[in-house]
Order: structure tokens, then sequence, then C-alpha cells
């Protein structure tokens, strides 16, 4: 349920120009009801959550000034936070289109077929180069790393939610249907 509140702000951020932001208010509350679940001072331990957290209520993405709000809530410099942000796949710097898609290419989902799920994504979207926006613009289609779902091998994501054991039948369903805009796409297999 979570999910679809957070693909409708998505939504809202990229029909508009102006960026939808985390409120600092709710960062601080989510820090707090994490806190239990972490060292004392582990300002840097809760780093991520409170990034995931950040990108959800940020319209998918993370502007610098949810950055910002971040390493303030934490007492991390900004640029701790930002360093953490563009080494992960999961977290967008730039404002997403209304789909995002990934292929985890780590060593199981590659010997698993996701190289040909991958170069199957990019004829079907009519994306060039690794990874990038569909024609249409309404699917980015992203390379990933270990997606921690190795015994389900290849897996995908959809916005954020996996679908395990993929095939290119599979993928070209899943790609129609995003196509169509169906909300079951999203939906875990």
């Amino acid at each position: 349920m979570k999910k679809k509140a957070s693909q409708d702000v998505r939504r809202e951020s990229v029909a508009s120009d102006t960026p939808v932001l985390v409120d600092v208010a709710q960062l601080e509350e989510q820090k707090n009801a994490l806190m239990p679940h972490y060292p004392p001072h582990g300002a840097q331990s809760m780093l991520l959550p409170l990034l995931h957290y950040a990108q959800d209520h940020s319209g998918g993405w993370l502007p610098p000034l949810a950055m910002e709000r971040v390493a303030h809530v934490l007492g991390l410099a900004p640029i701790r936070v930002y360093e953490v942000a563009s080494f992960h796949t999961m977290f967008h710097l730039s404002p997403m289109p209304k789909h995002c898609l990934g292929v985890c290419m780590s060593l199981p989902c590659w010997l698993g077929g996701s190289r040909q799920l991958m170069e199957a994504c990019r004829a079907m979207l009519c994306v060039k180069g690794h990874q990038g926006l569909s024609q249409d613009g309404t699917i980015y289609l992203l390379e990933q790393e270990c997606l921690g779902a190795c015994v389900d091998a290849p897996v995908v994501t959809i916005d954020g939610a996996y679908k395990a054991k993929m095939d290119e039948e599979a993928m070209a369903r899943l790609v129609a249907s995003l196509n169509k805009g169906e909300d079951d796409a999203q939906k875990g297999q």
C-alpha cells in the first residue's frame, strides 16, 4: 500500500516542475522510529532507511534539498549523504518517469539469463546504451547490482517491487502491461 502512495507522489512530481519534498519533521519522526533498532550514536547506520524514506516521499527521487534534509536530521555532512545516494543504484538523483524497471546484473542473475532480459528490454523499449528512458518517456530501464534474491534469479524490479524467475516471455508481458498502464504489473510474482 505504501508503494502505491509513493508512485502517486512520483506522478505528481513528474507532472509538475516543482519537486515534492520530504519534510524535516517527517524525517525526524522516521529517525525516532528507527532509533531503537540501531546502535546509540548510530546516525550513519540510519542513512539508508532515511534515504529510502526521503525518496519515497520526494516524488520517487532524491532532490539535493531532500539529501540536505537527511544530512541535517542525522547530523552528517551533506557530502556523506550524497556519496551514499550516488553509489547505490536504488537511489535516483533525477526525476523518474512513471515506471522504473530494473534488471539485476549480478552473477547469479546473469547466469540465469539477465543479460538476455536486458537486451530484450532495450529492444522493446527502444533504449540506447546500457540504461535509459524508453522511447515514449514512461519507463526508465536500469541495470541493477545484487538485489539479494539470488535464489530466484533472474530478478527484476518494477517500481521497487520484485519479480522473480523472469524469462524473456514474462518480461515481454510485463513491458506490455506497463505500456498499457495496467496496475497489476507491479504486483510480485
